[in-house]
């Protein structure tokens, strides 16, 4: 080629590409002002010059992404990577839109992608820990958020991330050191203060947990999160005044908080001011709510407005009839208003208690060969100190519980723990079964669809008990006796060690109850409102036990650390 048709050939070229170049970096200005029309008119008039434009792809990908085109905006940036797969920023765009149509496989494989090319991208590998949390993964979500902090150790939003993951694995101290981490490197981040708040307040670690979340108040004081947050710390620590004041903080910065609404109407209840709080819960725009009826409830009776505290009760079990709070403190009152038959239908016993000695189990020979492994999975998990983690436990004078058992942070459960959650559950639809339309009983009118068992191991010591409680989040409860001493399932001139089933919290407030003696391989279910405790007993031995519940499952089949099962 003549050295001057060579020269000319390269300043066409130049002059092309600094055309397109000009062109390219105006869409963008247009782009970054908002001017969305004009900006994608000029990526597509670089993309018609250069088809294989990487970055116009790119940038037209995002705006298509921003303007809901997200079919479009896939196929883009597709092409966008496919041209330039070492871009980071490219892969993360495209991850971008790969999460928000619902593909987390492809947006996994993205967000990885975009970490080999730059292992410090802080939003790649939290938004990847999110996907891999979410899908249950908590393991290979630690590992992507300790690679983070390799890279970047004071990140504060890769610090939250561990911590989360860490207490949920059941590692509360390494999740307490990250938060603590955070909260010295970026102070000015509030969620590392609640988030720290929240997890002393979850170990009964009331001053230090108050601590924490005055500074999440300090630092966002329009954090709604904060202030209930600090509210219920308050309201643990017998605090109830300053309790209202944090509740009602919450609330002027989001009016429909209906836990702070509720929390309110107990700080006010706790006070002593029942008029007050009654006149509270009826600020609600949505008063009708089943959890706010239930503490209007409470604070009418205590305020000796029984009749009103029926018919608001009445309302939140209408409104819920398988929600077991509604129904805690029904019974007594609807003695006190002289509405006998309706007590007696709720507190049945008889038709309530459902207990079965077990004949044997699938794949042990008998019951006692099952019971013997059961019972050696759980003593490998009790722990003297579980109890003490968990605020407001009923067990007293050195129960041993374990951790759930059944969670995400539990280790494999084994052949004995797997064959009581398939017991369990059989006997869960049967009880359900025998129950379903019981007449004048709103409770097992329409049970959820699925359930989630949850279950810790417990022993009793001689001289140890568990005071009455009830599990008001739980749908069903039940025990299942592994051991119990002689001295306890043989004597029958002595109730001491027996299950004791009321329905008030309190002899004094008791107007009906049922007592049931516990035996090796006794199956005890019952719904989750009735008060039930153990009384204490001396015997040579110890009383070992599963304590279990279903609680009914999210319908949206979200994901749970928990067994899953059908109730039909």
């Amino acid at each position: 080629m003549p050295a001057d048709l060579h020269a000319a050939t390269r300043q066409a070229v130049d002059r092309f590409r600094s055309d397109l170049r000009t062109l390219l970096d105006e869409a963008v200005r247009q782009h970054t002002e908002g001017l969305l029309k004009q900006a994608e008119t000029s990526y597509r008039q670089v993309l018609l010059r250069q088809p294989q434009q990487p970055e116009a792809l790119n940038n037209l990908g995002v705006l298509l992404a921003e303007t809901d085109r997200l079919n479009e905006a896939l196929m883009v940036l597709r092409q966008a990577v496919t041209h330039q797969p070492a871009n980071p920023d490219y892969l993360l765009n495209l991850g971008r839109v790969e999460t928000v149509m619902g593909n987390p496989a492809a947006a996994e494989r993205s967000f990885r992608g975009a970490l080999e090319q730059d292992p410090g991208n802080a939003e790649a590998a939290l938004t990847l820990g999110g996907l891999l949390e979410q899908a249950g993964g908590l393991g290979d979500a630690e590992t992507v958020y300790r690679s983070l902090l390799a890279k970047r150790p004071d990140d504060p939003q890769a610090l939250l991330a561990l911590a989360r993951v860490a207490r949920s694995l059941g590692r509360p101290q390494e999740a307490e050191a990250a938060l603590e981490q955070a909260v010295a490197a970026a102070p000015e981040t509030a969620d590392a203060h609640l988030e720290l708040g929240r997890l002393l307040l979850a170990r009964h670690a009331l001053e230090p947990a108050v601590a924490a979340l005055s500074d999440a108040v300090a630092v966002a004081p329009e954090s709604a999160a904060a202030h209930l947050a600090l509210g219920e710390t308050l309201a643990r620590l017998g605090k109830p005044a300053r309790a209202a004041e944090a509740f009602r903080a919450a609330l002027a910065h989001d009016p429909a908080a209906l836990q702070a609404r509720v929390g309110l109407v107990r700080a006010l209840l706790a006070d002593g001011r029942p008029d007050a709080a009654v006149e509270e819960s009826r600020a609600d725009a949505k008063e009708a709510r089943p959890e706010l009826l239930i503490a209007r409830a409470e604070a009418q009776a205590a305020g000796g407005h029984l009749e009103a505290a029926v018919e608001s009760y009445a309302g939140a079990v209408q409104a819920e009839p398988n929600r077991a709070a509604g129904y805690l403190q029904l019974g007594p009152l609807l003695r006190a208003t002289g509405r006998e038959a309706e007590a007696e239908r709720l507190f049945d016993w008889r038709a309530l208690l459902y207990w079965r000695r077990l004949p044997g189990v699938e794949g042990y020979g008998s019951t006692s060969a099952f019971n013997a492994a059961l019972a050696r999975a759980i003593e490998a998990r009790l722990d003297p100190a579980e109890a003490e983690r968990l605020p407001g436990t009923p067990l007293r004078c050195g129960a041993e519980l374990t951790p759930e058992l059944f969670g995400a942070a539990a280790p494999p459960l084994g052949p004995a723990l797997e064959a009581f959650a398939a017991m369990a559950s059989h006997h869960m639809r049967g009880y359900l079964a025998e129950r379903r339309g019981l007449p004048g009983h709103p409770y097992f009118a329409d049970p959820p669809a699925q359930v989630e068992l949850r279950a810790q191991g417990v022993r009793l010591p001689a001289s140890a008990f568990v005071e009455p409680h009830v599990h008001p989040e739980a749908y069903l409860s039940g025990l299942y006796f592994l051991q119990v001493p002689p001295e306890v399932a043989e004597r029958r001139d002595s109730i001491a060690g027996c299950l004791r089933f009321s329905d008030a919290p309190r002899p004094a407030e008791w107007t009906s109850f049922e007592t049931i003696r516990p035996k090796a391989g006794l199956l005890v279910l019952f719904p989750a409102y009735l008060w039930h405790a153990a009384i204490p007993f001396n015997a040579t031995g110890d009383c070992l036990a599963l304590a279990f519940d279903f609680f009914a499952a999210a319908p949206d089949g979200a994901a749970s650390p928990q067994r899953r099962y059908a109730v039909g």
